[in-house]
């Protein structure tokens, strides 16, 4: 019947569309039939671009966020402390060691048998891991060092990382004195390697390379044998003074 039928036709499509409303199924397939059309076309992407989205009850709406670029301010600009300022170097070498100083290290005696004779020198400079594959350490030696170009001559180095025990066997060993080594025990491997006793780390070396480096030279040295001793605190120089090694302490 057509719209203006009787008034029984009318309700009785009018009970019809609400049966069919509240089927799900139906009202799917009738969603389905809207929507279809809408799918094709650059027309109806536009559409559909255009159109306000639905939000579910109770859903948070979702905002994009702007990433930004980390800022290139010091850390102390936002008003959470003094910037340091940084000035031109120059030829200021006294300026530049007091900066090196600063920089905490272990300290290492590096010291061998050689021509019947035990030679040593101390470094701060010297560094692990390296590499692993071969085992490699470094140290760095002044050019005008009288030690080692005797000590390279040694088949095997020995290298002693110094512990707090050491301080003043360390001052002995830096010191110009005829025997470096009077009154400190150490221990002679088979190849000639001098190993300090009472120290954190023990490594028998050999030379692996030289590298000149301005007025030092790297030395690559290869890890043949070593021990440890986890108990024996290490000692450590910083501000050109010897420190130790404490926990840090832990927020309460």
């Amino acid at each position: 019947m057509g719209r203006r039928g009787p008034r029984g036709a009318r309700a009785g499509g009018l009970r019809g569309r609400r049966r069919r409303a509240r089927d799900p199924a139906r009202r799917g397939l009738a969603r389905a039939a809207v929507r279809a059309p809408l799918r094709d076309g650059p027309r109806a992407a536009a559409r559909r671009a255009r159109a306000p989205r639905r939000r579910l009850p109770g859903a948070r709406p979702v905002t994009r966020r702007k990433h930004r670029l980390p800022s290139l301010e010091p850390s102390g600009s936002d008003g959470g402390g003094p910037v340091t300022r940084l000035t031109e170097l120059g030829d200021d070498a006294a300026a530049l060691r007091r900066t090196f100083a600063l920089f905490p290290s272990g300290v290492a005696a590096i010291a061998a048998e050689v021509d019947g004779v035990r030679r040593v020198l101390v470094a701060s400079s010297f560094q692990v891991g390296i590499s692993a594959d071969p085992p490699l350490v470094l140290f760095a030696v002044q050019r005008t060092s009288e030690s080692w170009p005797v000590l390279r001559r040694a088949e095997r180095l020995g290298v002693s990382v110094l512990g707090e025990a050491h301080e003043d066997a360390c001052r002995q060993l830096a010191a110009r004195e005829p025997d470096r080594f009077a009154g400190i025990p150490v221990t002679r491997t088979a190849r000639g390697a001098v190993l300090v006793d009472g120290a954190p780390v023990h490594l028998e070396c050999s030379v692996e390379g030289e590298t000149p480096a301005g007025d030092h030279d790297l030395v690559l040295l290869r890890v043949h044998a070593l021990a440890t001793d986890p108990a024996a605190s290490p000692l450590v120089f910083h501000g050109s003074t010897f420190r130790r090694l404490e926990p840090a302490r832990t927020a309460a």
